[in-house]
């Protein structure tokens, strides 16, 4: 039978290439209950603590402070002074949300709606719960945590109004249950049509906002009992009315109209603006809405092409010279606003647009607070996220410095207790070359890229071996395959790691006999190494020379060691 078996495991592995690695999931237990970070900078509601500590359990903090003693059954991290800030919440995103398909539409124009028992436009989406279409995006999600994200609240972009968005925490490993915040967190409007529709009207913005002062006279009208028929897209306005109202307008001129509109039928709308704002900014202060604004600045025009200045206007460079100017131009003139990272099409510029935003004027206190506790208001959760504070979610980032200086990294993002490594500071560098006896047989075993993603070459003499590696939580599990008695054969070895010089654990040798091992690198490998550094260029010079008939030039290199020329 295990000549079998091994038969079928030589043949799978030069047939598919994909990595399989048996894993033994069983009944996880906890011997433990408290997380405690201790020796850190917090960014708590009160202010900053210095060397202080903040304790975890169950996913919510339940104290924070200084000089406080771990309780019994905790897990101690010694953050060293780090800094720790809560995490950023995204009030506009379609995170996790299955993309509307377009209609196709038909040679003639569409007047009636296409659903019975609705609104008498199919651009009303009032009804429709984003929840509904939501599948957890472990990689998106992952894009988000890394620049800071542990809250997102979520919405299918599609329709006037366009039903109503849910609210999610950034976790990988758990189900939905432990996940979801909200599941019916706000409404939405635009002046955008559906693509889920063919209906012609409304063909304009002024058709648009027409349609919803339209529906909202309609709604009290419902709301009287006065209709003989069913609606059930007025009853789901009518049933939210008191959930916060977003409005997605993306566009300097309708952040205006959005506004106006907001103010006729007392909506208090949360507009997404264009990144635009300081063109119209005396117009915008005399409301009372709450905007969200991108980052999404506009790129340097190449100057050298003189067929492209040709052709560039004068609005196009005030908009790449000031588009960075404009959080900070809100916040001069007492404007309300969070920041999102929605209009990015690449999410590693956010921070560090944020932070060309502070050099433009934003203060670092309003930039925070833009991105923690006023989204974090705007969707109704500012009891539960957005603060480092008693009572509150676990959901905190763990940073090297401060949150927006020029080198500080995130290290790690917590949400609701679960810890997520945007960049491990643990790992130990296991790069190198090591010998192992196997069946009295000497294998060299290469390790490549321990810090990223491993990957090893391994010779039995001068023959090439082939091999499975993996790395998971300082766990290295190496798989060989040879012929033993030209019968096809394979070991396995596991070790924790522990050390940058040498690897000891235990496996199972190619006649499934149990052996442990300890194996330094290579010493060779080492001395090399230190003699690398040793002989390291500290600088470069030019020096003269001159004979009686002629003057020379030297290049010297001094090196830790010596100056040669």
């Amino acid at each position: 039978m295990r000549k079998l078996f091994l038969i079928l495991i030589f043949f799978s592995f030069n047939l598919n290439a994909q990595d399989y690695f048996i894993v033994n999931d069983g009944v996880k237990t906890k011997d433990y209950q408290y997380n405690v970070f201790k020796n850190a900078n917090i960014h708590s509601s009160n202010g900053m603590i210095s060397n202080g500590t903040l304790i975890e359990k169950d996913g919510k903090i339940i104290e924070i402070g200084v000089n406080l003693n771990p309780p019994k059954n905790s897990v101690v991290y010694d953050l060293k002074g780090q800094y720790i800030y809560p995490s950023f919440v995204e009030t506009h995103s379609s995170f996790g949300v299955k993309k509307p398909q377009r209609k196709s539409s038909g040679r003639s124009s569409q007047y009636e709606p296409s659903r019975n028992g609705y609104y008498w436009n199919d651009h009303i989406l009032s009804d429709y719960n984003s929840f509904i279409d939501y599948n957890y995006n472990q990689k998106e999600a992952k894009e988000y945590r890394d620049i800071g994200f542990g809250v997102v609240n979520s919405h299918r972009n599609d329709g006037i109004h366009r039903g109503t968005s849910f609210s999610i925490g950034l976790i990988d490993g758990q189900n939905e249950s432990y996940r979801v915040l909200s599941q019916k967190t706000a409404e939405h409007y635009s002046f955008s049509r559906s693509l889920t529709s063919g209906q012609s009207y409304p063909s304009s913005t002024m058709g648009a906002i027409a349609l919803i002062r339209q529906l909202h006279y309609d709604s009290n009208w419902y709301s009287q009992g006065e209709s003989i028929s069913k609606d059930l897209a007025l009853e789901a306005v009518i049933k939210n009315k008191e959930l916060p109202k977003f409005f997605d307008a993306n566009d300097k001129l309708n952040v205006y109209r959005a506004a106006k509109l907001s103010k006729e039928f007392n909506l208090n709308f949360i507009i997404k603006g264009s990144g635009k704002e300081y063109e119209n900014v005396r117009e915008l202060k005399k409301f009372q809405n709450t905007l969200i604004i991108p980052v999404n600045f506009p790129k340097a025009f190449d100057a050298s092409n003189s067929k492209l200045n040709d052709k560039l206007t004068i609005n196009q460079l005030r908009y790449w010279n000031q588009a960075p100017a404009n959080l900070g131009i809100l916040e001069k003139n007492g404007v309300k606003f969070s920041i999102t990272s929605s209009d990015l099409k690449n999410k590693r510029e956010f921070l560090s647009n944020i932070k060309k935003a502070i050099e433009n004027g934003l203060s670092e206190k309003a930039a925070l607070e833009a991105l923690t506790i006023i989204p974090a208001r705007s969707i109704n959760l500012d009891n539960k996220i957005g603060k480092l504070e008693k009572g509150y979610y676990a959901n905190f980032l763990i940073t090297s410095g401060p949150i927006f200086g020029d080198k500080t990294a995130i290290n790690e993002n917590w949400v609701k207790g679960q810890r997520h490594i945007i960049k491990n500071t643990d790992k130990v560098n296991i790069d190198g070359t090591y010998i192992i006896q196997i069946n009295d047989k000497s294998y060299e075993i290469k390790i490549l890229n321990s810090l990223t993603k491993p990957s090893t070459k391994i010779r039995r003499d001068s023959i090439d071996i082939k091999s499975k590696v993996s790395l998971v939580d300082d766990w290295l599990s190496l798989t060989l395959f040879d012929s033993i008695d030209k019968k096809p054969s394979f070991a396995q070895i596991s070790t924790k790691i522990n050390s940058s010089t040498s690897l000891s654990g235990t496996g199972s040798d190619f006649n499934n006999n149990n052996f442990s091992f300890t194996a330094s690198k290579n010493k060779v490998e080492n001395d090399i190494k230190s003699k690398v550094n040793e002989k390291k260029i500290i600088s470069f010079s030019l020096r003269w020379t001159s004979t009686n008939t002629t003057l020379s030039r030297r290049i010297c290199t001094t090196t830790t060691m010596h100056t040669t020329c």
